[in-house]
C-alpha cells in the first residue's frame, strides 16, 4: 500500500503472507533521493571489488535521460538498503551496448522495445534477503507492463550470479561472456521477456517470486504510484553532475600525479 516516508511517497512492501516487512520502495524523484541511490550503489560496488569512479557516487550519462527510473528501498528506520535503475532504449544505446551491441541491435532491427537493469545493489545486511531483489525486479516488470511498455529487459550479470538469475527468475543467457567496461569485470548478458513471462508470473511458475505478491488491481495502483512519483533530472541537476564529474576527473588526475611522484 502507498504511504509517506519522510515527506516522500512510498510503497510499503509486504511479506508473502501480506504482513508488513518494514521496508518501503521509493521512486527517486529529486536530487536528494537520486544522490542517496548513487552513493549506495558506489559504496556497495566498491565493497564488491568492482571498479567505481573517483568520488562517492555512481552516476552515468544514462541517468540524464528523462525516462530513466531509479528505485530506492529503505528500511523501517529510513536507512537506504537497496537500489536499482531502469534504463530505456532510445533506439540507439543502452549501457550494455558497449559490450553487446550486436545482440541488442539485432533485437532493435526486429522492432523490439528494450530496457536494461543497471546499478543493482543491496547492502550486506540484506544480501540474503531475496525478497528485496524480487521486489526490485517485480516493480521493474510492472513498470514495463503498464507505464513504459517494453518487449524485453536485459541485465549484465557477473558469471557467479548467472545460475541464480536463470534458476530463480527465468532470465536467459544471451551469447558469450564479455568484459563489462563499467566495472572492469566479466559478465554475461541476460534477457527476460516481459510479456511472455506474464502468464508464468501469475501462475507462480517463476520460482524467485514464490507466488505473485500483487493482484492485477494492485499492480495498476503500483504503476500509477510509480508514474506519478517519477521525475526526470532537471537541467540544473544534470549540469551539477556534469561539473562534478569534471572536478572529480581533475582531482583523480592530480592524485595520480602525486602518487607517481612518490614512486
Amino acid at each position: 500500500m502507498e504511504t509517506v516516508i519522510n515527506g516522500y511517497r512510498a510503497w510499503s512492501l509486504p511479506d508473502q503472507q501480506g504482513e508488513a516487512t518494514g521496508y518501503h520502495l521509493l521512486v527517486a524523484s529529486d536530487s536528494h533521493l537520486r544522490r542517496r541511490a548513487f552513493r549506495l550503489g558506489h559504496k556497495i560496488y566498491r565493497e564488491e571489488g568492482y571498479r567505481v569512479p573517483f568520488g562517492y557516487e555512481l552516476v552515468s550519462d544514462f541517468d540524464f535521460q528523462p525516462e530513466t527510473v531509479v528505485f530506492l528501498i529503505v528500511d523501517a528506520e529510513g536507512n537506504d538498503c537497496a537500489t536499482m535503475t531502469l534504463n530505456f532504449d532510445s533506439g540507439e544505446r543502452l549501457p550494455s551496448d558497449e559490450e553487446f551491441c550486436g545482440t541488442l541491435q539485432a533485437w532493435r532491427n526486429k522492432g523490439q522495445q528494450l530496457a536494461e537493469v543497471t546499478r543493482l545493489a543491496i547492502r550486506k545486511k540484506e544480501r540474503n534477503n531475496f525478497g528485496l531483489l524480487s521486489y526490485l525486479i517485480q516493480f521493474s516488470l510492472i513498470y514495463g507492463w503498464y507505464v513504459k511498455p517494453v518487449d524485453a529487459c536485459v541485465v549484465a550479470v557477473m558469471p557467479r550470479h548467472v545460475p541464480f538469475y536463470e534458476r530463480m527468475y527465468g532470465f536467459k543467457r544471451q551469447g558469450p561472456m564479455a568484459i563489462c567496461q563499467r566495472v572492469k569485470h566479466e559478465c554475461y548478458l541476460l534477457r527476460f521477456d516481459d510479456l511472455s513471462c506474464r502468464d508464468d508470473f501469475r501462475a507462480g511458475k517463476v520460482r524467485g517470486f514464490y507466488k505473485p505478491y500483487f493482484d492485477t488491481a494492485t499492480e495498476w495502483r503500483i504503476a500509477g504510484f510509480m508514474q506519478q512519483s517519477h521525475r526526470p533530472m532537471s537541467a540544473d541537476e544534470i549540469r551539477f553532475h556534469q561539473l562534478m564529474q569534471v572536478e572529480l576527473n581533475e582531482e583523480q588526475l592530480s592524485w595520480s600525479h602525486r602518487k607517481a611522484a612518490e614512486l
